[in-house]
């Protein structure tokens, strides 16, 4: 299922475990950080750090190096952490 391009992201903001997300149609996704350990570990000033890229298919986080898609949200994908980050991570 493809998604991209059609679910938009308006806000982002986040609990201690958790990233919310409300879409233009005005639904509101969270999702577990444990989904994404590199958000899980990262310090509020790098969460914080963000911007909706792609016309909001997608939000950037340009301390962290990294990209989450919306539709990736939706479909409930983890992070793929390269072995080089594992430590890190966990």
């Amino acid at each position: 299922m493809d998604l991209e391009g059609e679910i938009q992201a308006t806000k982002v903001w986040f609990e201690k475990f958790t990233i919310h997300v409300e879409l233009a149609d005005g639904r509101v996704i969270s999702v577990p950080l444990a989904f994404y350990p590199s958000l899980l570990d990262a310090s509020k000033e790098e969460r914080d750090n963000f911007e909706l890229s792609c016309g909001g298919t997608g939000i950037h986080f340009p301390l962290l190096d990294m990209d989450i898609s919306v539709d990736g949200l939706l479909l409930g994908r983890k992070e793929n952490i390269p072995p080089s980050k594992i430590s890190r991570a966990s």
